[in-house]
């Protein structure tokens, strides 16, 4: 049997005090320390460093582990703009979670960079307020069957935002592909979506090829 941790047991007090932070933010946390309690971390979004080992290629996807100072962690997700090379050492974000089918506890992986490249950044999720005008960044895909089919624009962290009369007038929407949208927020949606958006104007982002069979 495993190890099990109190809950009043100081080293698990101290990892519970980094993880005071809001709902859409990540808690930057040492490689092991995840290991070491990863019941503590389960469901929360995270970010850590350590050396990418590949496990399957795959233009579209990251299937591996993240690897630091002897202690290891799968890491697994679908490519959103950027993906890691193998012997790269990277910072990841994402949320860690439990699949006995994976091994037990892996990072669901929403994005990266090389470590210490503070260009990129985690994307900031805005909070969905009717009448409010917002830009995002995510994959568009078609859901449903006609006619009641509709285009869902799927965010970094896997928020899926519905995009009322879309795609625009005149314009070819191409599924999986990466846009920035401006929009407004409406009030309801379609579930699971976190919120309906008019869409106002729309950006490809160069240089990210379409996911296949939209995402």
């Amino acid at each position: 049997m495993g190890r099990r941790w109190s809950l009043t047991s100081v080293p698990v007090l101290l990892v519970l005090a980094t993880l005071a932070t809001p709902d859409n933010a990540y808690t930057s946390v040492q490689l092991g320390r995840i290991v070491s309690y990863p019941a503590v971390f389960v469901g929360h979004r995270i970010l850590t460093t350590g050396t990418f080992a590949v496990r399957v290629r795959s233009t579209f996807s990251v299937d591996g582990w993240l690897e630091n100072h002897g202690a290891r962690l799968r890491l697994i997700g679908p490519v959103f703009d950027w993906q890691p090379a193998p012997g790269q050492v990277i910072d990841v974000w994402g949320r860690l979670r439990r699949d006995p089918g994976v091994g037990g506890f892996y990072v669901d992986f929403f994005n990266g960079r090389p470590a210490n490249s503070h260009g990129r950044a985690p994307r900031h999720t805005p909070a969905f307020i009717p009448g409010r005008k917002i830009w995002v960044i995510g994959r568009v895909r078609q859901v449903g069957s006609a006619p009641f089919s509709h285009w869902v624009l799927q965010l970094e962290d896997r928020t899926e935002v519905y995009l009322a009369d879309f795609p625009p007038l005149g314009q070819e929407a191409i599924a999986g592909a990466l846009l920035e949208v401006h929009g407004s927020v409406q009030a309801g949606g379609f579930p699971p979506a976190a919120a309906r958006v008019e869409v106002l104007e729309i950006r490809p982002v160069p240089g990210v090829p379409p996911a296949p069979f939209g995402g």
